[in-house]
């Protein structure tokens, strides 16, 4: 999906996680970015990719709140177009 809505999306998640109005060093923001980018590709299994990879198993409840949370935001984008 590459169209101006798109990209618009894609920058207000980086924003969410790194302000403009914050300085940030170098590391901080590619660590926002790649995390932003992460979660607008592939939504909260990110967050779970991440956890795992640095040896945190993630319990049920934050599970659950995953799926949760990608149930609401599909939702909202699939209402976002009728």
């Amino acid at each position: 999906m590459e169209n101006p809505e798109s990209n618009e999306a894609l920058n207000g998640t980086i924003w969410e996680r790194v302000p403009k109005e914050v300085f940030v060093g170098a590391d901080t923001l590619e660590l926002g970015v790649n995390d932003a980018v992460s979660h607008f590709n592939i939504g909260s299994q990110a967050a779970l990719n991440t956890l795992t990879n640095n040896g945190i198993e993630p319990g049920e409840f934050c599970r659950e709140e995953m799926k949760r949370s990608d149930k609401l935001q599909s939702n909202l984008q699939r209402n976002r177009y009728l």
